[in-house]
């Protein structure tokens, strides 16, 4: 929950969470076709894949987003 003062009255709402899943790119919270198209694009040219975190995108990479695809 999150709460807010506003003009002497406090407000709360829930928001919702999304936890990071392995292979979620655009951080939307789910690993679908947008998330492999920009993994596929950085893939062996430069690290805006990296799921790992070793610096590049590659076949372990790969591996981590096509395990979580659909989730």
């Amino acid at each position: 929950a999150h709460h807010e003062y506003t003009d002497g009255s406090w407000r709360t709402w829930v928001s919702r969470v999304v936890l990071p899943v392995d292979g979620d790119l655009d951080g939307d919270g789910d690993v679908d076709i947008q998330d492999l198209a920009l993994l596929l694009s950085s893939y062996g040219v430069d690290a805006g894949g990296d799921i790992d975190g070793d610096g590049d995108t590659d076949i372990q990479d790969l591996a981590s987003l096509l395990a979580n695809y659909g989730s």
